[in-house]
């Protein structure tokens, strides 16, 4: 996945599913930070491909034109 799309998906996965833990409140506490969590785990998991070119000193810029 390129990385231009890689840093779009990542942005768009945590903003929509950030009402999934106000979903999920109604079973309790646990499972919504559960839910939170799951959210952000895999936003990480989405950033693990840029890990190798950021520490070989590569600047990950994301440009869009007007």
């Amino acid at each position: 996945m390129p990385t231009n799309q890689l840093l779009l998906t990542i942005l768009a996965l945590a903003f929509f599913a950030s009402p999934l833990p106000l979903l999920i409140q109604g079973m309790g506490r646990k499972h919504a930070a559960w839910s939170a969590a799951g959210v952000m785990a895999a936003c990480l998991a989405l950033l693990a491909p840029l890990v190798s070119p950021v520490l070989a000193g590569q600047t990950i810029v994301l440009f869009y034109s007007w």
